[in-house]
């Protein structure tokens, strides 16, 4: 009897100054240089030497800034923070911000990802997603520009330099990654302070992000007036479809993983494709179970029940399962006292319950067997051995989980989930609305209408 493979991936779950880093090209090409740049997890990769310079004279000629009096340049002044999908949308309010205030360019430097779980350090977003692809989308979308001191006179900065060292695929030998690091403040530390007149001066660049919830407030806000007016055409809903429908962009090196996975699990066995279920029965959401709890699942036992009945035979040859397993065994660790915390004991003895089931699952498979169970995670990062994206893992990781999760055949998510909720609304943008799914405990649902994507209110 065939086994079938699952892979179980590991969910990622305000200073004014900001980093600027400058790879230095030639250690970088020692990483992909040479007829072998090939392993398990790229398969055959377009991230070459070649690829890659040609890439960054390109990006850098994108990047090259429009006069003000062209198109007016803004600073996002804060370091986006929490999860993959919180910083997403906060990156889609500081959009929205932006076309408010009719602001064609934002200082590219300034927009800082935040390596969450991981190092905890700021990362720039054109070493992250693929921003020469996002200009391209100019002037529906604002352009990324970068700083420029000429322009930009009321910044200032200084530098410092960091080194990152990483495994050549091949050899035992390193290259290091050397950081040219711009520390980009406004000259006036008036800024900093919480009053809206003095950013309201700042014109050469204007401020973004001046109070601390303004980004998540602005993409709430859209969201809730989207749901109740339904205008799928106003210009901020055309710029969320637009966004979701592909112009956030995976940097090309971390897009290489994704499409070289994609097609090693799409080839497996029948070619039927994968399945990605995220289970979200983390203790944090054991603590909050009465809080939507008409759609919550505990315990991982009843989530696949409910995948059974839904599919009683396998309907794709692979399974992505993604779960956070180390915030689940740190919790299991924990001394907790029966007596005096009985709640919390209790969602231990739940929360061991689902690592034993998680265990078991491993041993055992799905279908009586004929489907394996296999843990992935950040790892696809970290095999590349890549000085940058392998330090970086944790947010690196989590953009190939999600659009890992986005390329599936079906999708399966917690309605209780900001992350599932983001994955489906990107999936449904995608043309996948009738293979996307959340769990509830009666049964699984379709987790986007046919006409609007879904709302995230847990």
């Amino acid at each position: 009897m065939k086994l079938l493979p699952i892979f179980i991936i590991a969910s990622t779950i305000c200073s004014c100054v900001i980093l600027y880093s400058s790879f230095s090209l030639i250690s970088y090409e020692n990483l992909v240089s040479g007829p072998n740049h090939q392993d398990s997890t790229h398969g055959s990769s377009i991230w070459t030497a070649t690829y890659q310079q040609d890439y960054e004279s390109k990006l850098s000629a994108s990047l090259n800034p429009l006069a003000y009096k062209d198109a007016e340049k803004a600073f996002h002044i804060r370091q986006f923070y929490a999860g993959l999908c919180n910083q997403q949308w906060r990156f889609i309010g500081m959009i929205f911000v932006a076309m408010d205030n009719n602001y064609k360019q934002i200082i590219e430097e300034s927009v800082r990802w935040k390596d969450t779980y991981g190092t905890d350090e700021p990362m720039e977003t054109k070493r992250l997603w693929d921003v020469l692809h996002w200009n391209s989308y100019y002037p529906q979308l604002p352009k990324f520009s970068s700083f420029d001191e000429s322009q930009d006179v009321e910044l200032t900065f200084s530098t410092q330099q960091k080194v990152l060292n990483g495994t050549q695929k091949d050899s035992d030998s390193t290259s290091p990654l050397i950081f040219e690091m711009k520390e980009i403040t406004y000259r006036d530390a008036k800024v900093y302070e919480q009053d809206s007149k003095t950013f309201g001066q700042t014109t050469h660049p204007h401020a973004l992000g001046k109070k601390a919830k303004e980004l998540q407030n602005k993409f709430q806000v859209f969201f809730n007036q989207l749901v109740k007016t339904k205008d799928m055409h106003s210009s901020k809903a055309l710029a969320y479809k637009t966004i979701l429908k592909g112009a956030l962009k995976p940097h090309p090196f971390l897009q290489d993983i994704i499409d070289a996975k994609v097609l090693s699990l799409n080839q497996e066995k029948s070619g039927k494709g994968y399945m990605t279920i995220h289970l979200r029965i983390e203790p944090d959401m054991l603590a909050q179970r009465k809080i939507c709890a008409d759609v919550r699942v505990l315990t991982l036992d009843k989530i696949l029940d409910l995948i059974y009945e839904k599919y009683p035979e396998p309907p794709i040859d692979t399974v992505l399962i993604m779960f956070s397993r180390k915030v689940m065994e740190t919790f299991d660790k924990k001394s907790v006292d029966p007596k005096k915390e009985w709640g919390l004991y209790n969602n231990q003895l739940l929360n061991r319950k689902n690592l034993d089931m998680l265990d078991d699952l491993l041993e055992k498979g799905m279908y009586n067997g004929r489907v394996r169970v296999m843990e992935a995670g950040s790892e696809l990062v970290q095999q590349t051995h890549h000085p940058y994206y392998s330090t970086y893992s944790a947010i690196s990781g989590a953009i190939v989980n999600f659009f890992l999760a986005v390329e599936s055949k079906i999708f399966i998510g917690a309605e209780i989930s900001s992350w599932s909720s983001f994955v489906a609304n990107t999936r449904f943008f995608r043309g996948s609305l009738d293979r996307s799914f959340f769990y509830r405990p009666t049964g699984l649902v379709q987790s986007t209408t046919e006409d609007l994507p879904h709302r995230f209110e847990c």
